[in-house]
């Protein structure tokens, strides 16, 4: 069966957060973090377990989990507005941390019908990036990884944040 179309391109693509408002339940919607400019990958690595017996010449092994590396990154665009939006998501998550709630994170693209949902755990200040010649000024987020949803249906577009 051949594809009607021939791929799906990350222009309009927007981050998403969310804390839950109850502990475990996925959030009904999430707020836009504006001025992201790259979202870094999350790569399954598969593990091994070692399934031989006494009798095997060759070791054999069977599928265990998926390892995520612990690790999501994402950078945005430095601005006197984006540094409040992403303080303001920082200081919700760690508020919601502190009675057992966490954040999830959602990737969503216009033409997509699913998008790739996160639960990750951020730090508590925004680091000081890389600062060169001519360049743009970005910051670069660094989060732990708690649990990688996938992609998930029935995720609505992030909306604008609100004024902070």
């Amino acid at each position: 069966m051949a594809a009607n179309i021939a791929g799906i391109s990350t222009l309009g693509a927007k981050l998403g957060y969310a804390v839950e408002t109850s502990p475990g339940e996925q959030p009904s919607s999430f707020t836009w973090l504006e001025r992201a400019n790259s979202i870094g990958a999350i790569d399954l690595s598969t593990e091994t377990i070692d399934a031989s017996a006494l009798e095997d010449p060759v070791t054999r092994t069977i599928a265990g989990r998926q390892d995520t590396g612990g690790e999501w990154t994402f950078t945005f665009n430095l601005t006197n507005e984006t540094e409040k939006t992403y303080q303001e998501m920082l200081n919700k998550s760690k508020a919601g941390l502190a009675e057992s709630r966490r954040t999830w994170f959602v990737v969503w693209f216009p033409n997509l019908a699913k998008s790739f949902v996160i639960v990750a755990q951020p730090g508590g200040t925004l680091p000081m990036s890389e600062i060169g010649q001519n360049e743009l000024l970005t910051c670069e987020l660094t989060l732990a990884l708690d649990e990688y949803k996938g992609l998930m249906a029935d995720i609505t577009e992030p909306k604008e944040p609100e004024a902070v």
